[in-house]
């Protein structure tokens, strides 16, 4: 019946297999996402804060020379040629994120958003619930558990105090663009998740647009202090 209406249309065996496999898959992720809830949100947002954090340290290595590493290269006349290469990855930072996004944004926010949330608050999608869950989350849990934690786990994986990483938290609090990046992104972005999204893709639908918060975050957080 499929294969003869996709003839009729134009089509082909071959589009419907591949229209197959596509929704296998797809039944697939969904089906992995409702059966282990837990371990998806654990893989699912500490690979994607590492390969934001990445793609951030990429993007400041060739903004910033200071975030380049150089090598000095000797010419034949006896004179030497300082080369500034053009990106050096920095893992330690890039496993502070990992762990940050694995810890925070994937086991902690499971339990908050999934669980601690609809008894909070109810679990109803209407506009009341909607706002009363994102004040709460905008005011409370972000400045005092999410952006604090990050700072905490990057001292600890780089060997500094936990004052240190206060102090840092403290300064961009006051002196970078932290505040108006996660209002302008997180605002409406949550609006639209607590209100539209299944709780089982609850956690995935955040790390998506996690990643390119992740990339302005770690650009902000792991900046290197004078």
């Amino acid at each position: 019946m499929g294969e003869a209406l996709l003839r009729t249309r134009g089509g082909s065996l071959t589009e419907l297999r591949v229209f197959d496999h596509v929704h296998a898959t797809v039944g697939a992720v969904n089906n992995f996402y409702v059966t282990f809830p837990i371990l998806s949100s654990l893989l699912t947002c500490g690979l994607k804060a590492s390969a934001a954090d990445y793609f951030a340290q990429l993007s400041m290595s060739t903004a910033k020379p200071e975030y380049a590493s150089s090598r000095t290269v000797h010419t034949s006349r006896g004179g030497s040629l300082r080369k500034q290469a053009s990106f050096r990855f920095e893992p330690l930072r890039n496993f502070s994120f990992l762990l940050y996004g694995a810890l925070y944004q994937g086991l902690f926010q499971h339990f908050l958003y999934n669980e601690w949330f609809p008894k909070m608050f109810g679990s109803e999608k209407d506009m009341v619930t909607i706002a009363t869950q994102l004040a709460f989350d905008t005011a409370i849990v972000v400045p005092s558990v999410c952006w604090p934690l990050a700072y905490v786990i990057k001292s600890i994986v780089n060997g500094d105090s936990l004052k240190d990483g206060m102090i840092q938290y403290i300064d961009d609090l006051k002196n970078s663009s932290l505040v108006k990046n996660f209002v302008l992104i997180w605002i409406p972005a949550k609006a639209l998740i607590f209100g539209l999204v299944p709780e089982h893709l609850k956690i995935a639908s955040i790390a998506f647009v996690s990643f390119f918060w992740t990339m302005i975050f770690s650009s902000i957080c792991g900046k290197v202090k004078s």
